[in-house]
């Protein structure tokens, strides 16, 4: 069974990033954002999502350029603090003994000491309510030589990337390897080269979307009166009432949420991962999906919730995007229903009890969820 906990945006976890402009004097700022996603593959494009109070909003719009920066576990303690102070206050980077770069290919600053720095030009921005979508385009991505594996792809054991749980307030560690995508029956390998590598200068990889791991989520539509199902990653909070979804135009699961304006999201925990991985692989177009998860329908038509996600949320189509060879959907969730045994005694969602898996695509691997390492905006200084 589920519980209704109304509208909300719980996708996730979210990547944990920082964002760094120029201001009007020129002066290098650094923010944590992670509210972020991937948007486009061909040209790469990201989203970042904030709000017009922040020091950041304006220096996006004044410069047309932006980078952003993954940042290692290690260094959750200094993120956190640039997510807490503004840059009106006080010089961040200073504060945090940091070093500043100014990009070679846009009008933006970057902190070296980040293994992986996304240059971006504004492609556009859009206001969503409390929030403004800023796409930007990705024109280089630098890598720490440190964090590269053989083949220049990023190495996540190396990287060590963390996301954020919105409402719980908490960081998580990367999870664990569990398989790789689209042939998961293989046997399960964990990569165990954890150890910490000396910081080298970065190397540029060329235009490459660095922005993962990313949730995997399960998209519910229905097509000519028939439930289809399709598997998502490419997805981000935009504000803190809509979701982005990012989806190849070739797909046949867009012309459902365009048709009815509805669709589900589905949250992907271990026990469904071998169902949401086959659902990825093959079209409904050819290939009769509806019988694969047990399904039951809330509040909107044309959006089957699946029963054994820990949670699934029931959503109405806002806006579309059309990029190259994307659409990009802007969605509202309308209702949110979590099993009841992943809530808290308050009726808060327990994450550590979803355990929603996650996907990077570079190397084609799904991830599960870390262990939380620290609390937000509470212990930004060292102990």
């Amino acid at each position: 069974m589920k519980k209704s906990v109304g509208p909300n945006t719980f996708l996730f976890n979210t990547p944990t990033v920082v964002v760094g402009t120029y201001d009007e004097n020129d002066q290098p700022n650094m923010m944590t954002a992670a509210w972020a996603g991937i948007v486009n593959s061909k040209p790469p494009m990201i989203s970042v999502s904030l709000r017009k109070a922040t020091y950041t909003y304006n220096s996006i719009l004044q410069k047309k350029a932006f980078t952003v920066a993954i940042p290692k576990s290690s260094q959750v303690v200094e993120v956190d603090y640039l997510g807490v102070k503004s840059g009106r206050d006080e010089d961040k980077i200073d504060s945090i003994h940091y070093t500043a770069k100014r990009s070679n290919v846009v009008d933006a600053p970057y902190c070296d000491e980040f293994p992986v720095i996304l240059e971006c030009k504004l492609f556009n921005s859009q206001e969503l309510g409390l929030h403004t979508m800023f796409i930007g385009e990705v024109i280089d991505v630098k890598i720490d030589e440190s964090a590269l594996t053989n083949a220049n792809t990023p190495d996540l054991s190396q990287i060590q990337p963390f996301s954020y749980s919105p409402g719980a307030n908490e960081y998580h560690a990367q999870g664990s390897f569990i398989g790789n995508a689209h042939s998961i029956w293989k046997t399960l390998q964990e990569d165990a080269s954890n150890e910490n590598q000396p910081a080298y200068p970065h190397k540029n990889i060329g235009a490459v979307v660095g922005l993962y791991p990313t949730p995997v989520t399960i998209v519910g539509t229905v097509i000519e009166g028939k439930v289809n199902w399709i598997n998502i990653a490419h997805i981000g909070i935009v504000g803190h009432d809509c979701i982005l979804l990012s989806i190849n135009q070739s797909h046949y699961s867009n012309h459902g949420i365009i048709i009815n304006e509805t669709l589900s999201i589905n949250m992907v925990s271990e026990e469904i991962l071998i169902w949401a991985d086959y659902v990825g692989m093959y079209s409904g177009a050819k290939t009769d999906k509806s019988t694969v998860f047990e399904y039951y329908d809330g509040e909107l038509k044309h959006a089957p919730l699946i029963t054994k996600s820990p949670i699934a949320m029931e959503c109405e189509l806002i806006d579309t995007y059309a990029t190259e060879h994307h659409d990009n959907f802007i969605v509202r969730p309308v209702n949110t229903y979590v099993h009841t045994d992943c809530l808290t005694i308050d009726g808060k969602i327990d994450y550590e009890k979803v355990r929603p898996i996650l996907f990077e695509m570079p190397n084609q691997q799904y991830l599960n969820l870390g262990k939380v390492i620290r609390k937000c905006g509470q212990k930004y200084k060292t102990e």
